[in-house]
């Protein structure tokens, strides 16, 4: 796995287990070998965990391509990942907000109880409440 974060360019992961969710920290660039090597562990830990919820905070310096971030949807469907997980994800750089945003409408499409947000007090309160979609 160490391999895969190298070659992405990766600053800082962190998937550290809190008492009612799953907190996912992560900076740098941010590639689809990436995305699926972070959900990937994150699908795991979930599951070892019983723990379904996440938070994930993240600096993202150079997000995937358009037909990368396309491929979340299957990439969850594949890892198992569905209506069990509620993912309040947070996205501190403003210019790459908008490739965030994508990657949320594209898996709000598939079906996915996820939702973007750009301050972490926000996304606690979402999945706080239970996260329901909006």
């Amino acid at each position: 796995m160490e391999e895969i974060w190298a070659e992405s360019e990766i600053t800082e992961i962190i998937i550290e287990p809190k008492e009612s969710y799953l907190l996912v920290q992560s900076n740098g660039n941010k590639d689809f070998r990436f995305a699926k090597a972070l959900w990937t562990e994150i699908a795991k830990t979930c599951k070892q965990r019983k723990c379904y919820n996440i938070l994930g905070v993240a600096f993202t310096t150079s997000p995937p391509s358009a037909n990368e971030a396309y491929q979340y949807g299957q990439l969850f469907k594949d890892l198992g990942i569905g209506e069990t997980y509620r993912i309040a994800w947070v996205e501190l750089n403003p210019s790459t907000f908008k490739t965030s945003y994508f990657i949320e409408t594209t898996l709000l499409n598939e079906g996915q109880n996820v939702r973007l947000f750009n301050n972490i007090p926000q996304a606690q309160k979402w999945l706080n409440k239970g996260g329901n979609l909006y």
